[in-house]
């Protein structure tokens, strides 16, 4: 995918992964954008990718990236 990996999103707080992914699974771009602008404050290099991925429609990567992104990061709690 374009520059950014699920490991890269593991640093977000998981509410703003489940949020990110809402607005995906639910095409609200302005919505989605906003929240891209939030991913900003953690990672400017994530961020950038994620806007180019919506600005270019990729849902389906976005999708498929926050699917992963939260399925690892559960996966590290449960290890703990």
């Amino acid at each position: 995918l374009s520059g950014v990996s699920p490991a890269q999103l593991e640093e977000l707080p998981v509410d703003l992964i489940s949020q990110l992914q809402d607005a995906v699974q639910k095409g609200e771009k302005d919505l989605l954008d906003q929240l891209v602008q939030k991913v900003e404050e953690y990672d400017k290099h994530a961020a950038d990718a994620l806007k180019s991925l919506a600005e270019n429609y990729e849902y389906d990567d976005l999708t498929i990236l926050f699917a992963e992104t939260q399925r690892k990061s559960a996966a590290m709690k449960n290890t703990l």
